[in-house]
């Protein structure tokens, strides 16, 4: 899982973000009222939903369902201190996704992992090939000549 303490965590990855919130739950029983559980619980409920890559009539009413678990008891994190206000814009977005899912498709159609995967891996491979000075016009020059050598293959 994740190494150290959360609370030196100054930037965390998306698969850290996902670790942690795989035992937070568990953390919180016993520690803190049960309400803060349902707030929490809802909200992880939310973030899950969210990330289906196929949604149907169900799953949209349970994602906004957990929102509204989510809205009803989130006011016990101001009531505890754990948060001064609740004028998140992060939290009030959530209330647009479910409007955004069936007009644009699920969320995983953001995702940028794939082209950012495939931007480190063209742009180690273009710096490979320059010889290592003033780099950029020569890794440009590459990536220009393989989309060209990629098209010429396409017509054969």
């Amino acid at each position: 899982h994740f190494k150290g303490r959360w609370s030196h965590l100054s930037q965390i990855s998306g698969k850290e973000c996902k670790d942690m919130a795989c035992i937070l739950l568990g953390c919180l029983i016993g520690k803190v009222p049960s309400e803060v559980i349902v707030c929490y619980r809802a909200l992880l409920d939310f973030i899950c939903i969210t990330q289906y890559s196929t949604h149907h009539d169900n799953s949209l009413q349970y994602l906004e369902d957990t929102l509204d678990l989510f809205h009803n008891h989130k006011h016990v994190l101001t009531d505890l201190g754990a948060w001064k206000h609740l004028d998140i814009p992060k939290s009030h977005s959530m209330i647009h996704y479910v409007e955004s899912i069936k007009n644009s498709g699920t969320t995983d159609n953001y995702n940028t992992k794939l082209f950012e995967c495939f931007h480190i891996d063209m742009a180690k491979e273009g710096w490979r090939a320059s010889n290592f000075k003033n780099e950029d016009p020569q890794m440009i020059q590459w990536l220009s000549r393989q989309e060209k050598v990629s098209l010429f293959q396409s017509y054969l």
